[in-house]
């Protein structure tokens, strides 16, 4: 099915009535004119979605998702993916658009990293904003270290933390992506293959977390490039979620 200017009939409809519950004006629910174009756009534009005014598939899936009923209550690791998904998913794909990254797999580092909070929160009944203010994780010295769903380090990224752009859902998507690409660069080198070859997919994912310098030691020792991760897992565990979250439709 595709919807665009002049279309008419009951799809068209109901993509109206879903774009006037978006909050968008519509001037006439029977026809696709120009405010529907306009509005259509705009909802694809926030969603990092092709902003063509065209409604076909890659639309109607993405307005189908994010219209289920939402995760109040989170009982297992598929209701986590799930929660992520339907509450970070616009800012994950709005930040890996043009790269090689999929939305499983950003979706799964932010689960690998703050999962623990997510849960404790959402099942305290927390709003995503309250949820958003405490992200912050990996306390030692009197000192958080790590801020947002995706921890960056403060550490290693002070101005970024200390001027609040943690805060902002979308600048710490971007922060995350800005931080892979770094890992990119420093071991793309050792491998023939990059993007599509898991073993080069885990390098970076594992130097998310422990760093490219110890990754690279792992590597000229014949280890596993998740030898010095958390719990040695860190990247299987990523890959093992982003398999779990490229299911949920």
């Amino acid at each position: 099915m595709l919807l665009k200017l002049n279309s008419s009939g009951v799809e068209v409809q109901n993509w109206n009535n879903f774009l006037i519950k978006e909050g968008y004006k519509i001037n006439n629910i029977n026809i696709f004119d120009e405010s529907t174009l306009e509005a259509t756009k705009a909802y694809q534009m926030k969603h990092g979605l092709i902003p063509d005014g065209i409604v076909g598939n890659i639309t109607l899936e993405y307005a189908n998702s994010s219209n289920n009923t939402t995760i109040t209550k989170i009982k297992s690791e598929k209701e986590l993916l799930l929660w992520i998904k339907q509450n970070l998913g616009k800012y994950i794909n709005i930040a890996i658009k043009n790269t090689n990254y999929d939305e499983a797999w950003i979706g799964a580092i932010a689960c690998r990293e703050t999962g623990f909070l997510i849960l404790k929160y959402v099942n305290k009944g927390m709003k995503f904003d309250e949820i958003v203010k405490n992200m912050k994780g990996d306390f030692n010295n009197g000192i958080y270290h790590g801020y947002s769903f995706w921890q960056i380090d403060i550490r290693s990224f002070p101005d970024f933390i200390n001027s609040g752009d943690w805060l902002d859902v979308q600048k710490s998507a971007n922060k995350c992506i800005d931080i892979l690409n770094s890992k990119v660069i420093a071991l793309k080198h050792l491998f023939t293959q990059t993007f599509g070859n898991i073993n080069f997919e885990r390098a970076i994912t594992a130097a998310y977390n422990t760093g490219e310098e110890n990754v690279k030691h792992s590597i000229s020792m014949n280890r596993d490039v998740d030898y010095t991760t958390f719990n040695h897992n860190y990247s299987i565990e990523v890959m093992r979620m982003r398999n779990i979250y490229k299911q949920l439709g």
